[in-house]
C-alpha cells in the first residue's frame, strides 16, 4: 500500500473502517492478517484502492493520435508485406480501453495487413472478470463513436464484444511494481497507461516507470493520462509532441 498516494490511501481505507465498523487502522490490520478472514479483505481492498473508472474511448484525442500519428509513424518503419503489432493497457479495469484500442486497430486502413493483439492488465480480479466477460450496459454503449459500433452486438439487455474482436484481447492479473507478476511477454509496440501512475507516489512512480520500460522495445510509444508528467523518467524516455497530445518514446 506505499506505493498509493498517502491522502487517497487514508481517504479510501476510513471508508472501508466505516463500512466494517470498526475504530482504528489497527483493528483493520489486525484483519487483513486474519488467517480466515485476511485473504477475502486484502483482495476487497485492491478493488477499493484500484480506481474502475473508465468508459469507451476515453479522452478520444489520445486515440486519434494513435490513430493518425502513431500506428502511421509504425507502420512507415518497415517494408515487411506482414507484421504484428503489441499493445499494453496498463490498468485496463473493466476492458473498455482494451476493447477501443481493439476496435480503433481492426477499423484502420494502414493495418490490413498487420495482425496485432492486446494485453489488458489491472491489480482487481473483480474488474478483470467482467473485462473477460465483454459484457456492457446500454449506457456504456453510448460512449462508442458511430463507426464502431458494428463491433458491439446487442445480447438481451446489454451489448457484447463481437468474438473476432474478443480474440484479440487477453487480459491477467498484473502489477506495475511488481515486474513478476506481470505475465512474460515479447515486447510492446505501444502502451497505455492512463490515469494510473497519478495515483502512486515519487519512488512508486519512478519504480513503475522502469518496469513499463523494460516491457517495451526500443522506440516504442507510451500514452499517459492527459495530465500525468514523467518527471521521473527523463533518463527512461523522450517526450514527443504530437498534434493533439503528448506521448514519450522509449530510449
Amino acid at each position: 500500500m506505499q506505493s498509493f498516494s498517502r491522502p487517497r490511501l487514508t481517504r479510501q481505507l476510513q471508508t472501508r473502517l466505516g463500512e466494517l465498523g470498526l475504530c482504528s487502522f489497527d483493528d483493520y490490520l489486525s484483519l487483513w492478517f486474519d488467517a480466515e478472514r485476511g485473504e477475502a479483505e486484502r483482495r476487497e481492498a485492491i478493488g477499493l484502492l484500484t480506481v474502475q473508472e473508465t468508459r469507451f474511448f476515453r479522452a478520444a484525442h489520445q486515440l486519434r493520435m494513435l490513430e493518425s500519428e502513431i500506428l502511421a509513424a509504425i507502420v512507415g518503419q518497415g517494408d515487411a508485406p506482414f507484421k504484428h503489432l503489441r499493445l499494453w493497457s496498463a490498468g485496463c479495469a473493466s476492458g473498455e480501453e482494451s476493447y477501443s484500442l481493439a476496435m480503433l486497430l481492426e477499423a484502420h486502413p494502414l493495418l490490413q495487413r498487420w495482425s496485432f493483439e492486446i494485453l489488458g492488465t489491472d491489480l482487481s480480479r473483480q474488474a478483470l472478470g467482467r473485462a473477460e466477460r465483454a459484457r456492457y450496459s446500454s449506457e456504456r454503449y453510448q460512449s462508442v463513436p458511430e463507426r464502431y459500433r458494428p463491433y458491439l452486438l446487442p445480447s438481451q439487455k446489454e451489448y457484447e464484444v463481437a468474438p473476432a474482436l474478443r480474440q484479440r484481447c487477453r487480459f491477467a492479473l498484473g502489477n506495475l511494481l511488481k515486474p513478476e507478476c506481470t505475465p512474460a511477454e515479447e515486447p510492446f509496440d505501444v502502451v497505455f497507461c492512463r490515469n494510473v501512475l497519478m495515483y502512486f507516489g515519487s519512488e512508486a512512480r519512478a519504480l513503475a516507470l522502469q518496469h513499463l520500460h523494460q516491457r517495451m522495445r526500443p522506440g516504442a510509444y507510451l500514452v499517459l493520462g492527459p495530465y500525468e508528467t514523467l518527471i521521473e523518467a527523463s533518463t527512461l524516455f523522450d517526450r514527443q509532441e504530437g498534434r493533439e497530445d503528448v506521448v514519450f518514446r522509449r530510449r
